[in-house]
């Protein structure tokens, strides 16, 4: 990513000095660091800071759309994951905590990123499912860092950036334990740090109280 100083002065953002109308080019480690700076948000926002995805500039909102990588996007396998060139890592994680869900009624589970990750689905292991129960899934603001003014652009419907399982019914195993897999790959999800993975859960008014955590499929960006 680039970012040009669209000013008569010279600035500093993030450390780095920017001469009046020159620009730079953020380095993939430094991103993390860009991404969380108020400043550099507030001034993409006003103009002050141009950004450029390397062939032209973009508009404020595509700006910060391209500096949050897009809340979340999805590619296709070979253009998203090329592991045959070494350039992503698997980490597999999973919800911190049991979810408790009493009959006729909702709960939720919520991961934060405390790094960038793409998600490419998940697994969710349930005790105490019942026929009819239903789940949805989503990538949420819920701490809003997301500014104020970028949030109908960039969200569909904020806290919520975007609702990838509208509803989905839970598989049930025959058991007292069921395991509901969610397969999103080719495609995945880019979550930006400081967005939640949020798991909805929908009880029938049958049976009793299910417990169920989440296995996440995540991979980092080396």
């Amino acid at each position: 990513m680039i970012v040009k100083n669209n000013t008569s002065n010279n600035g500093v953002w993030v450390g780095q000095s920017i001469s009046a109308n020159q620009s730079y080019t953020i380095l993939e480690s430094e991103i993390e660091n860009w991404r969380n700076d108020d400043t550099v948000v507030a001034d993409i926002t006003l103009g002050i800071l141009v950004a450029n995805n390397g062939s032209e500039d973009l508009t404020p909102s595509d700006g910060i759309r391209l500096l949050l990588r897009s809340i979340v996007e999805v590619s296709s396998l070979p253009e998203a994951m090329p592991f045959a060139k070494n350039l992503y890592r698997l980490k597999l994680n999973a919800s911190g905590s049991v979810t408790t869900v009493a009959p006729n009624a909702s709960g939720e589970s919520l991961l934060k990123m405390d790094e960038e990750r793409f998600v490419s689905g998940g697994t969710l292991v349930v005790k105490n499912a019942e026929f009819g129960d239903y789940i949805s899934a989503e990538i949420a603001d819920v701490d809003g860092i997301i500014p104020l003014e970028l949030r109908a652009s960039l969200c569909e419907n904020w806290p919520t950036a975007v609702k990838y399982i509208e509803k989905q019914i839970v598989e049930l195993s025959g058991g007292t334990y069921s395991v509901h897999k969610i397969i999103a790959s080719p495609l995945n999800g880019q979550i930006a740090a400081g967005l939640y993975l949020k798991i909805n859960y929908f009880a029938t008014i049958s049976g009793s109280t299910r417990e169920f955590y989440i296995n996440y499929n995540l991979t980092k960006r080396i």
